[in-house]
């Protein structure tokens, strides 16, 4: 008896003497399986590094012998592995998932998230989080040194085949909508995968974006951080953004439309190499589009032009300023600016600050008109010697490129013409000045020998109804709503004093 009673507080004293270690610190240890840490509060375990993976799925358990798993962190899955896993499953005790590298594998395709996580990235503020520290001293674990926190990437965000994020209908913070996860009430984006390829389109019930904090500073791709695949993006008229400095980065995005509550500003593109159509809602406050490129809400202002445009590049008619960056790294071989236009602002075919110097610009020819009457100095800066300016003779463009070195050539008159709402548009650009003539003052110099002719074809391209008209550089309307058979439309330019000699060659539209 006396024995037994020794053997009791024996056993007394040692339980008394291991709950008191676990009260003041925390320990690692491993299986064959995991290596994880044990938290000194309770029988709490978090995972921090995979040691063996059966066939190419990774399931992070519910417990490690008698310790409940809670959390996942500084997880490394050894270089064998990295290429095989496909799918990954967190059990449903996982309440958080820390730092920057939580999972590491190329071709994982597959992430099924439990009922119990509810804190992602706490240190970055992916969602949902406090600081990893925060986090660690809750749940009894070591916490980290400050100069082993980092901030640049998030637990999904390398992950090149990722095309699905599951959730449990159970999980009381995140839900899932078509492999991307999501708030629970389905109303904020929190994360694309970056496997997902072509169209994407915002799911219905999405009003907000989900931006993170990494380290105070905003992580402004989120929630599509490197989907580089997404080819078009569709972002409806419900979704609103709360952050002015967002910025895309999906190298591989062509085709972009921008709801109608959505702020942006032309920055928010710029990084998108390949975009080659902006498309904005017609009641969007503060921008519109034309031609796939972005305006001023009133069109007097190009703010930018997509940087995987190709060819050729007219400027609408109505535009006033051309804005700083507009033409930022083109692709674009020769731009036309309107005769609407009176003022070329800094860096419009440049880069900012520094990176002036890696302007990669394929623009060589670029057509001002003599309405132009301000180019700001660093208009062109680091493609001066690339560039040929095109223009009337002594006109401010002119000059502005004399002055600076750069590459002029005399420019052709052209006329362009398109057919809308019952009206043809002819639009007349870069004639010459003429200094033998004197306009009223606040007059155009409308100069009687340049006129031009609107020829009505019919669908046997017999001509029925003409219109002349004296011009200078602008947009003329002729109303052919009215004109029986009309088919085809041809606008000229002509000169009357030598025999009809046209200016340019003429322009064609056909009447829908």
């Amino acid at each position: 008896m006396k024995k037994l009673k020794v053997i009791g507080i024996i056993i007394i004293t040692f339980m008394i003497l291991l709950s008191t270690e676990y009260a003041e610190c925390a320990y690692n240890a491993s299986n064959d399986e995991f290596y994880y840490e044990h938290s000194y509060k309770g029988t709490n375990a978090m995972i921090k590094k995979v040691l063996k993976v059966q066939g190419d799925t990774v399931n992070y358990p519910e417990y490690i012998d008698i310790f409940k798993v809670v959390g996942l962190t500084d997880i490394n899955l050894p270089w064998e592995y990295k290429d095989t896993v496909r799918t990954v499953n967190i059990s449903d005790n996982i309440e958080f998932m820390l730092d920057d590298e939580t999972f590491d594998y190329n071709n994982l395709e597959t992430i099924n998230i439990g009922s119990g996580l509810k804190t992602i990235s706490g240190q970055c503020g992916l969602y949902n989080g406090n600081s990893h520290n925060e986090i660690l001293n809750e749940y009894g674990f070591t916490i980290l040194e400050t100069g082993s926190i980092t901030y640049e990437r998030t637990p999904f965000g390398d992950f090149p085949a990722l095309k699905n994020i599951n959730v449990s209908e159970n999980n009381r913070t995140f839900s899932s909508i078509d492999g991307a996860l999501c708030s629970k009430d389905k109303t904020k984006l929190i994360f694309v995968p970056n496997g997902k390829t072509g169209k994407y389109i915002i799911p219905e019930s999405i009003t907000t974006l989900d931006y993170p904090n990494l380290g105070g500073v905003p992580y402004e791709d989120y929630p599509f951080c490197r989907c580089d695949k997404i080819t078009e993006l569709i972002i409806h008229d419900n979704v609103i953004n709360e952050k002015q400095n967002l910025s895309f980065k999906m190298i591989e995005l062509q085709k972009v439309y921008v709801g109608n509550k959505f702020e942006f500003s032309a920055k928010s593109f710029w990084d998108c190499i390949n975009l080659k159509e902006i498309t904005v809602g017609a009641d969007h406050p503060q921008h519109t589009a034309y031609d796939g490129a972005l305006y001023s809400k009133d069109g007097t202002v190009f703010e930018h032009c997509p940087q995987g445009k190709e060819g050729s590049f007219h400027l609408k008619q109505g535009t006033e300023i051309v804005d700083e960056y507009a033409f930022m790294d083109s692709k674009l071989s020769d731009v036309y600016i309107p005769s609407s236009v009176t003022s070329i602002a800094e860096y419009a075919f440049a880069k900012p600050g520094a990176d002036f110097l890696s302007n990669n610009t394929k623009i060589t020819d670029i057509y001002i008109p003599s309405s132009v009457t301000d180019i700001h100095y660093k208009a062109f800066l680091g493609c001066e010697d690339r560039i040929i300016i095109h223009s009337p003779k002594g006109s401010y463009a002119h000059e502005y490129a004399t002055k600076n070195n750069i590459n002029w050539v005399e420019a052709e008159p052209i006329v362009t013409a398109e057919y809308t709402d019952g009206k043809v548009i002819a639009d007349v650009e870069y004639l010459p000045i003429r200094t033998d003539l004197e306009p009223l003052p606040g007059e155009p110099p409308i100069i009687d020998s340049q006129k031009l002719y609107i020829a009505v074809y019919n669908t046997r391209n017999q001509l029925v109804k003409y219109f002349t008209q004296n011009v200078w550089n602008g947009e003329y309307s002729f109303d052919v709503s009215n004109i029986p058979g009309a088919y085809k439309v041809k606008a000229m330019l002509w000169n009357d004093t030598d025999d009809l000699t046209p200016l340019c060659p003429a322009a064609t539209a056909y009447v829908n």
